[in-house]
């Protein structure tokens, strides 16, 4: 009982390790993002970024946490029972707690639907045709804190380009062309017919047709490992973050499917007498979980609501998968693997 109550102050610390390490990374790869490209920096951009990269990396924080923490178990194990659920409740307690904290300073922080089918994220590159629009802020269809580069074109997409109605406001001196980026403190997007514009104060920054634009601001298509991990992570944010948001069991049972789906996989740490290679393959497990919750509540959830027309089941259906997974993982780890497995095999 001695080693599971240890658990919880040896918790905590990784987790305030984790969130400030994390927190701080990011804040410092957003700040200079902005002089990679010219951009002036301000207190009012920083102030902006705040508070969602704050519930950007409290998950992952939590995540890493969980993950970690199953080197204490592995050198000295508790009871299964009582270090599961001391684990379980104090990471749904951080988790519920600091995301509804969080959320509660900026209203405005975070994903809304700017028109039908066009959603944008704050803090992510969002594309619109062949531009990336990067905003700090979002709320309804205002955007502040807003950063447009153009992209490069492709040959095969040439003649779209020549097609595409595009329409830029003057940049007073700042870089032009593919590749540059400029910084507007607000616009707007404006739906007139078939295009989409972003709209300034110098003007119409540019404008593209609405088939330009995904209805969802990231796809898996043609992106690397770590960059299609750090999008699917983004999703789930956006989506707890919007359950938390408008309240309801959507909310905490995404919470607790997460946070049960992860603790279960905590037998990944003892499959085999080498930590670090157990290790590795937690965090691909944790990789797999996200790309699984990113199909889930993404084309899946828009196959079942448009054939069933019942928005509410494909909401919760990606939670009931993960705590499916999550109680088929832990009778796997109850029935075929011993608690204390890593450490008699060490020990002999």
């Amino acid at each position: 009982m001695k080693n599971d109550i240890i658990l919880i102050p040896l918790f905590l610390l990784l987790f305030i390790i984790f969130f400030a390490l994390f927190t701080t990374l990011d804040l410092f790869a957003f700040w200079t993002s902005l002089s990679s490209y010219g951009s002036e920096k301000t207190g009012g951009q920083f102030l902006f970024a705040l508070w969602p990269k704050l519930v950007e990396t409290l998950p992952v924080s939590l995540f890493f946490t969980i993950v970690f923490i199953e080197f204490r178990i592995l050198m000295k194990p508790g009871t299964r029972f009582f270090s599961f659920l001391i684990l379980l409740l104090l990471s749904l307690a951080i988790l519920v707690f600091g995301v509804k904290l969080l959320s509660g300073f900026e209203k405005s922080q975070t994903s809304r639907v700017v028109t039908e089918g066009i959603e944008m994220i704050p803090g992510r590159i969002n594309p619109m045709g062949r531009y990336l629009v990067y905003p700090i802020a979002v709320s309804g269809n205002l955007l502040k804190g807003v950063a447009i580069a153009e992209k490069e074109e492709r040959s095969g997409n040439a003649a779209q380009a020549k097609e595409a109605p595009v329409r830029k406001a003057p940049s007073k001196g700042k870089p032009e062309g593919a590749g540059a980026l400029r910084f507007v403190k607000e616009a707007q997007i404006v739906e007139k017919g078939k295009e989409i514009r972003l709209e300034g104060s110098e003007g119409t920054l540019f404008s593209v047709y609405r088939s330009e634009i995904p209805a969802r601001p990231f796809s898996m298509k043609d992106q690397h490992f770590i960059e299609t991990f750090l999008r699917d992570i983004a999703f789930f944010n956006e989506k707890l973050l919007s359950y938390a948001k408008t309240g309801g069991k959507d909310f905490y049972m995404l919470a607790f499917a997460i946070l049960f789906l992860f603790l279960a996989s905590g037998f990944f740490m003892r499959i085999t007498r080498w930590p670090l290679f157990n290790l590795l393959f937690s965090f691909l497990a944790s990789r797999a979980y996200f790309s699984l919750y990113s199909f889930l509540a993404g084309p899946v959830s828009l196959q079942i609501a448009k054939y069933m027309g019942k928005s509410e089941i494909a909401g919760s259906m990606p939670a009931y998968v993960m705590i499916l997974i999550g109680i088929l993982l832990l009778l796997i780890d109850i029935l075929f693997v011993p608690f204390d497995r890593w450490k008699r095999e060490i020990e002999e």
